[in-house]
């Protein structure tokens, strides 16, 4: 089952479109806050030292994202790529400037 968005009205809880849930099913209503919240808020974080010490234990035991030789592999693409864009701003520059001439 989906949630569906409402409105109370009068009250009714007006729902946006019909529900296909059986009858009787039981539901929870809440009022939805005005701002969606994405993350924690900062009256939730907790900055404890043993909190802090916890969060630092997961931290460190993380895998890292790439092994040394594709971390390698991609430094030198980006060295590469920086060498390529820098031999090629003057000629994009002088395009720019004919543009709005």
């Amino acid at each position: 089952m989906n949630a569906i968005k409402g409105k109370y009205r009068k009250g009714q809880i007006v729902l946006e479109h019909a529900a296909d849930w059986p009858d009787d099913t039981d539901v929870l209503v809440e009022p939805m806050t005005a701002s969606l919240n994405l993350g924690m808020r900062e009256e939730d974080w907790v900055d404890t030292p043993e909190a802090i010490a916890r969060w630092l234990e997961w931290y460190d035991s993380l895998e890292p994202i790439m092994t040394p030789e594709e971390e390698a592999v991609w430094r030198a693409a980006l060295q590469e790529q920086k060498e390529y864009d820098k031999s090629k701003s003057e000629e994009r520059t002088q395009k720019l400037i004919r543009m709005f001439e």
